[in-house]
């Protein structure tokens, strides 16, 4: 993705593509770009077994930073492309607390659209 997303106003249906770049820039914030490349990477790996559609989820090197090409059905509202999203999440939640600790936990919990569209839930924060 290119440029961030505001986050979503009162009323408006967020996107999987939304709710990446909200998550995106908050662990940006925490990690730097290279080693949140490379989590979501292998965060893609470990959810693309439940969630084939991850397929289409890349990270690419692009000068010093890195581009993120989602899925095209990320950019419209659907469960699908949330549940894609929600698995990508999840399988990164025990790799980032492994990385970045609690700290990177609590940045990535702070983005509140990402409660508010299921695709962080209470009982996947237990452990953490």
């Amino acid at each position: 993705m290119d440029g961030s997303s505001d986050p979503p106003v009162s009323g408006e249906i967020a996107t999987a593509a939304m709710l990446f770049d909200l998550a995106r820039v908050e662990l940006v914030d925490v990690l730097g770009t290279t080693p949140l490349a490379v989590l979501l990477r292998r965060a893609q790996g470990r959810a693309i077994a439940v969630q084939p559609g991850l397929s289409g989820f890349v990270v690419e090197r692009e000068g010093y930073g890195y581009r993120y090409h989602l899925p095209s059905t990320w950019s419209e509202a659907g469960a699908g492309a949330e549940a894609e999203f929600a698995a990508l999440v999840r399988a990164l939640v025990p790799l980032l607390a492994e990385l970045a600790g609690t700290v990177g936990v609590l940045r990535l919990v702070a983005v509140a659209p990402l409660w508010a569209n299921g695709i962080l839930r209470e009982e996947d924060m237990v452990r953490w």
